[in-house]
């Protein structure tokens, strides 16, 4: 069978081979989207296809959609196949293929009913000193220890390059994490290095899922469910001021996620956007950690409070940084802070900073003194990279940062990985089972 079957035109001098292969969860349950490329641009027919088949089984055929774009001289044509009627807790093998010649073949397993999941959290990653990141995902994704990926923003710094020729940036950075990227869902959310020529190329790129009802700031905000938690994903990069349409959204999205029949069924909430709302960094105190951080909680916090929000994930900071339970702080952390240092069902939710993935830019080597930060248990001094590696069940969510590489060398390319797999900060939160 082949579903919603394309045609596209391609140039002679095209490459064939399907590259940049990601895949991602979309609105519907039981469907995955796999994203893919061909650089050049195709200008004469071509047929663009996904197959693919419960691992063992008979392998289907889904037609891609295409489309382009040419900001930033991008000149590639981008497909997109929904590979539909997925069953939870199988594992499904797919290849992209154009005109009958095939990209490299994955696996995913797709179970958002799981009892646990295992995921990745990680942000501020591009082309440069990020070879550490990648290699280390990838070999956790290729030994199945990946269920899903969460990318906290800022992915690639094409911008960081010249503007007319810096789209190659994206193609190189999403070759680069597909091998990762491809083996389980990657879900992101937009930060301030995408926001060149409106978002382009984020939007033509990476498509999350689209809830229903929504307006004109759709493509940046969404929720899903996935095994033991609900996850709520918003863009710090568009308004979420009372009143706004992301306001209305995560207002209604917390008060259906946090109600006890929600909770039996996914006792977890992890929400995350680009920047933070708790942080303690030297090098942006005045104006990212004091003066916008206090922004954003005095726009959303309470709704927090309310729905009891576990876990929050940012990254536009380069480094790793973890507070208490913790809220209610005043503007610049002086007073009002309610932090709880129990992590047994706290009240409280718990900040993450993850935005060592590792680029051009480099990592940020100061910190405030820990007297005039009440709420912050734990942050890296050094200059690695790493990421979040979480495990989650219906009773525990136990975190671990780790270093991928060793320390970051701004603007030159990093292949130290002498640090990969060192746990640098732990903690697990636990709470009683909800029937």
């Amino acid at each position: 069978m082949v579903v919603g079957l394309m045609l596209v035109m391609v140039s002679s001098m095209a490459s064939m081979n399907p590259e940049q292969v990601h895949i991602a969860l979309t609105e519907n349950a039981g469907e995955m989207r796999v994203t893919f490329a061909i650089v050049p641009a195709a200008t004469s027919a071509v047929n663009a296809v996904v197959k693919c088949n419960v691992t063992g089984g008979t392998s289907q055929s889904y037609g891609a959609t295409n489309h382009t774009y040419i900001d930033g001289g991008f000149d590639g044509t981008i497909f997109e196949a929904v590979i539909t009627d997925l069953e939870d807790a199988k594992a499904y093998t797919y290849t992209p293929f154009i005109n009958g010649i095939a990209g490299n073949t994955f696996t995913f397993v797709y179970q958002p009913n799981a009892e646990s999941i295992n995921f990745i959290a990680y942000g501020d990653t591009g082309v440069k000193n990020s070879q550490p990141t990648a290699k280390f995902a990838s070999d956790m994704a290729i030994a199945g220890k990946i269920d899903l990926i969460v990318n906290v923003g800022d992915t690639s710094y094409a911008d960081d390059y010249p503007a007319a020729t810096n789209a190659k940036y994206f193609d190189q950075h999403f070759n680069e994490i597909e091998r990762y990227a491809a083996r389980a869902p990657f879900m992101t959310c937009p930060g301030n290095h995408e926001d060149q020529f409106k978002f382009a190329g984020y939007l033509n790129r990476l498509k999350m899922p689209v809830m229903a009802g929504s307006g004109e700031l759709s493509r940046f905000y969404y929720s899903f469910n996935y095994g033991p938690v609900h996850f709520l994903v918003y863009s710090s990069e568009h308004t979420f001021a009372e009143g706004t349409e992301q306001y209305e959204f995560i207002q209604k999205d917390l008060a259906a996620a946090s109600t006890p029949a929600a909770r039996a069924k996914q006792p977890w909430i992890v929400m995350w956007t680009h920047h933070p709302m708790y942080c303690s960094d030297l090098v942006t105190w005045e104006d990212r950690c004091l003066d916008n951080a206090a922004q954003y909680r005095g726009q959303i916090e309470k709704m927090m409070v309310a729905a009891n929000v576990d876990l929050h994930l940012s990254g536009h900071n380069h480094q790793y940084e973890r507070s208490f339970p913790v809220n209610g702080c005043n503007s610049n952390y002086t007073a009002d802070c309610q932090v709880d240092k129990n992590y047994n069902e706290p009240k409280k939710t718990v900040y993450i900073v993850t935005g060592a993935g590792g680029n051009m830019e480099g990592a940020d080597p100061t910190w405030v003194a820990q007297s005039k930060v009440p709420f912050r248990a734990a942050h890296d001094e050094g200059l690695h990279t790493g990421i979040g590696r979480v495990f989650v069940n219906k009773t525990m969510l136990k975190w671990d940062f780790v270093y991928t590489g060793s320390r970051d060398i701004p603007h030159l390319n990093q292949s130290d990985y002498t640090d990969a797999g060192k746990v640098v900060d732990s903690f697990t939160i636990t709470k009683s089972p909800m029937v």
